[in-house]
């Protein structure tokens, strides 16, 4: 029994004297205390990047300004339309094309879609519409595509009956295209600053050079472009395919330049309204609208005329005059 307790005793004593030693260690020697101190981390500021200047929109144009006949070497001949113009924004897009024959005119109608609401200016396209000409007889045509106008002729029918093909002889001439001229035009002109100081009035007296006595005592500009009067830049102006209205729809717009020039080239033949665009936020803010200001000319207080053919030479000027300071 005194050796099973020695025993036991020895098995306790090496169990325990692990922790024993760990104990001793602990308590007998000095520890350092680890200190860890948290760092932080560098602070980038963020750099200002300038934002960049948008480009400003190109001036809305025509849907349709000019169009090009292309003739296939064939039999029957066929005969395309290459068409230019301009689209509203980048989400517009030409969808499909709708043609019609009526008598000697070919009608060509496009069909545009916007996908979504986008920034306005005008994006320049070219499209080609396949015309169908292969049942023509022998004759003149004229290509219609939303107004703008080209023509050709048929000397020959350009057409093969299906009872009966003929087989041409090698002299024989296909048919060819003979474009008939259409007359076009230009509108051009200047829109100028009319003036008439009227600080200068002395009632009784005569009035100073440059101003007009109108019907109830009211005074404005001549309308005649004076050596010391200048062209105004910045303004919108525009020509309609129709009479003056209040319902006139623009057909091409244009800016008038540093002299205050403007130029609507190549148009049909026919009646115009040019007319300056009152509408527009640019020219309320180039010609201070609603301050007293008005048009003195060609027609006092219109902001447009009509140009028929009976005006009309190969080139007609048309002068605006504005007056700023109408009382």
């Amino acid at each position: 029994m005194k050796t099973m307790c020695v025993v036991l005793k020895k098995h306790v004593y090496y169990a325990l004297f692990p922790f024993v030693l760990c104990f001793i260690v602990a308590c007998g020697e000095d520890v350092p205390i680890v200190t860890i101190v948290p760092t932080v981390a560098a602070t980038i500021a963020p750099t200002e990047v300038a934002a960049a200047t948008p480009t400003p929109p190109l001036p809305p144009g025509p849907l349709v300004s000019r169009i090009e006949l292309m003739i296939l070497e064939s039999f029957p001949v066929r005969v395309n339309a290459i068409v230019y113009g301009s689209l509203p924004d980048r989400c517009t897009s030409i969808a499909s094309f709708d043609t019609l024959h009526d008598g000697n005119k070919l009608l060509v109608n496009l069909n545009t879609v916007s996908a979504e609401t986008c920034e306005p200016g005008a994006v320049p396209y070219e499209q080609i519409v396949q015309l169908n000409v292969e049942d023509l007889a022998a004759g003149k045509y004229i290509v219609d595509v939303e107004g703008v106008k080209e023509s050709f002729e048929f000397t020959i029918d350009n057409f093969i009956t299906p009872t009966d093909v003929p087989i041409l002889p090698t002299d024989t001439p296909l048919p060819t295209l003979e474009p008939t001229e259409i007359p076009l035009i230009t509108i051009s002109g200047m829109i100028w600053d009319d003036l008439c100081d009227t600080s200068e009035i002395v009632w009784g007296e005569p009035l100073p050079d440059g101003c007009l006595s109108m019907v109830g005592g009211r005074v404005r500009a001549n309308g005649e472009i004076d050596p010391d009067e200048s062209g105004i830049p910045g303004v919108l102006m525009a020509v309609g395919k129709e009479r003056c209205s209040g319902e006139t729809e623009s057909f091409m717009q244009v800016v008038s330049d540093e002299n205050g020039r403007y130029t609507f080239p190549d148009l049909e033949a026919g009646t115009w309204c040019v007319y300056i665009d009152i509408d527009t936020g640019r020219n309320v803010e180039v010609l201070q609208m609603g301050n007293g200001s008005s048009v003195t000319a060609p027609t006092p207080d219109r902001t447009g005329t009509t140009v028929t053919p009976e005006r009309l030479s190969a080139e007609r000027v048309i002068n605006f005059g504005w007056d700023y300071d109408d009382n």
